[in-house]
């Protein structure tokens, strides 16, 4: 069945959750429902801190999902990676932190790029010092973490739910 955006306010999503204990549907969801209210167009910095780890978990793990550590920080995600490291972290995902952390510490010199201009800059000059983001190490640590991640962030979500209401 192709994709289809879904209309559904949060507390909502929360209580069918409740019900059918569906975390990736519930995540997927509240993904979508930020998205019907414009929260992609807008800077992360705009949101409340809770929303900010929702949005920057959403972000990494469809970027890595997509297309690995490269894909992340080629899309420039970079300008956040700390405060994504940190998010993971909150709603109790340290590896997948780890994994991404290791990811940042691998670039020359430990400088990682904050933007997908700098990233394609570092690319230029650094390719064969970069081909560890095409090796699937980095992104193998992120994949086989044991955390079920989709069900830790809607439990965040379900626990600070007031800053996620209509």
């Amino acid at each position: 069945m192709p994709w289809q955006p879904h209309h559904e306010d949060i507390g909502s999503i929360l209580k069918r959750y409740e019900t059918d204990n569906d975390a990736g549907q519930a995540f997927s969801y509240i993904g979508d429902e930020l998205g019907n209210r414009g929260c992609w167009d807008k800077p992360v910095k705009k949101f409340s801190p809770e929303v900010r780890i929702f949005i920057l978990i959403w972000i990494a793990d469809g970027e890595i999902k997509n297309g690995g550590m490269a894909q992340f920080f080629y899309n420039g995600h970079g300008e956040y990676a700390k405060e994504t490291v940190e998010a993971f972290k909150k709603v109790g995902a340290p590896l997948k932190a780890d994994a991404i952390k290791a990811a940042m510490d691998a670039f020359p010199n430990g400088k990682y790029p904050k933007s997908a201009e700098k990233y394609s800059d570092l690319l230029e000059k650094h390719e064969d010092e970069l081909a560890f983001l095409d090796e699937n190490d980095l992104d193998d640590r992120y994949y086989d973490s044991p955390e079920n991640l989709e069900k830790l962030v809607v439990d965040f979500v379900k626990d600070n739910y007031t800053p996620f209401a209509p």
